[in-house]
């Protein structure tokens, strides 16, 4: 396998791919990496308590002062 700067691919004991490291610094522009990324943060969130639309929006209002 070629390798390319900034991707490092670890291994299990076996030999099998197990995880890729991307340097993020380098490729973090990237929209696949950062649709990835907006998916990982999506499912770490889950299982988060939920707040309806209108109350963020009559939140955001009260905070700038907007009845």
């Amino acid at each position: 396998m070629a390798r390319v700067a900034g991707i490092t691919i670890e291994k299990s004991p076996l030999g099998k791919p197990l995880f890729m490291r991307i340097d993020l610094r380098k490729y973090g522009k990237n929209s696949l990496i950062e649709d990835f990324y907006d998916i990982f943060l999506a499912e770490q969130r889950k299982n988060e308590e939920t707040i309806p639309l209108e109350e963020v929006i009559k939140h955001q209002n009260k905070k700038r002062g907007i009845k």
